[in-house]
């Protein structure tokens, strides 16, 4: 078999350590990342942004939730972790929806500074084309965000959903071995 090696599958306790861990630190940094978009959107005066922020928060919560009842054995405490990820992933696809269809041009204007628009002028860009260009590029950046969501987000879903056996065995073990055996 020319030096291949086939390892076998982890042991469930080893894939529920996993998940544990893995949705522990995705909470956590949700957590924080939500709460710090909704705060800066919130100072900055964008509401949708802030709600975005406050609605990623609750997911964090969701997720961080879902650990909690697995730690204390509940086989059914995964579907909380899928949950969190779809709540999450429709959050992101709402949030990027909103930003490419309410594009502002004015806003927009507003932060263009003079040097960039030497910058667009450098590059061969008349003044009438710059506007066209800048919301082609805020559309992209969205749709960019919205489809590495998807993935991110989706991937997450189905890495929980795929270990839900295994995290139910595991846990099942653990309440076998604790019985007292006769």
């Amino acid at each position: 078999m020319f030096g291949f090696r086939s390892s076998p599958p982890p042991l469930p306790a080893e894939v529920l350590a996993r998940v544990v861990r893995l949705a522990s630190v995705d909470g956590r940094m949700l957590m924080i990342l939500g709460g710090l978009f909704a705060a800066l959107s919130a100072f900055s005066g964008d509401a949708v942004g802030a709600t975005a922020g406050v609605l990623a928060t609750a997911a964090a919560i969701v997720e961080l939730h879902g650990v909690g009842r697995l730690k204390i054995g509940d086989p059914e405490a995964i579907r909380w972790l899928i949950r969190s990820q779809l709540i999450l992933l429709a959050i992101i696809i709402l949030y990027t929806s909103a930003r490419i269809a309410t594009f502002d041009p004015v806003q927009m204007r507003a932060l263009i500074t003079p040097e960039l628009v030497e910058s667009f002028r450098n590059a061969g860009l008349e003044e009438a084309e710059i506007m066209p260009v800048v919301e082609n590029f805020y559309r992209f950046v969205y749709i960019v965000v919205g489809m590495v969501a998807t993935s991110y987000q989706g991937g997450m879903a189905l890495y929980y959903h795929r270990r839900r056996e295994p995290v139910r065995i595991a846990l099942e073990g653990d309440l076998i071995e604790d019985e007292p055996k006769s």
